[in-house]
């Protein structure tokens, strides 16, 4: 699980964020150091790293509606999630997804990203029907790009199949569960098989 969530903030930054060169490098490295800091489970200074990157975003755009702000939010968010303060984390991810429905498409992966990560929380925070919504969602436009997105599709899969047996559904959350178990088969190079 830590492998996929240091997945998620990695493909988070390159999909959120657009950095470029004549950005200034203050995201690009507060955005490493972010990682390093959760990858040590060092929560409180992950968060302190994410306040400023919301802070630095705002100063910089001078709104919230930025895909740099976003990231920043979904990493304070993240923070909270990793510390069990779901009702935080809640409030910020609902704002997250706010926000990433005012500047991006429903179908754009942004978007769905911030959807799956919304329903994850409200998983794993037990609130299943929410999440069954939410999860369900991002599961179908991934499925519509699987090609592209082969890790979200897999990982939306996994998700909703653990919200499907929280419900007492074990035969489709065995399907959905399998079909994760199948998308990430084809992730793997060709040597790792057997």
């Amino acid at each position: 699980m830590i492998r996929f969530t240091l997945f998620l903030f990695i493909c988070l930054s390159a999909t959120f964020c657009g950095y470029s060169q004549t950005d200034e490098p203050n995201f690009k490295e507060l955005d490493s150091l972010f990682q390093l800091k959760i990858k040590n489970n060092e929560i409180a200074a992950a968060q302190a790293i994410a306040q400023k990157g919301m802070k630095l975003s705002l100063q910089k755009s001078g709104k919230k509606e930025d895909s740099t702000y976003i990231q920043f939010l979904f990493f304070y968010g993240q923070t909270l999630k990793q510390s069990s303060n779901y009702r935080e984390a809640e409030t910020i991810y609902n704002e997250m997804l706010q926000l990433s429905k005012k500047i991006y498409s429903k179908e754009n992966p942004s978007f769905v990203i911030a959807m799956h990560n919304v329903g994850t929380l409200y998983r794993e925070s037990g609130n299943l029907k929410k999440a069954d919504s939410l999860l369900s969602a991002a599961k179908a436009i991934f499925a519509l790009h699987k090609n592209t997105h082969v890790e979200y599709y897999a990982e939306a899969c996994r998700n909703l199949g653990h919200t499907k047996h929280g419900f007492g559904g074990d035969e489709l959350a065995e399907e959905l569960l399998k079909e994760a178990l199948n998308t990430r088969e084809q992730l793997k190079p060709r040597f790792y098989r057997k």
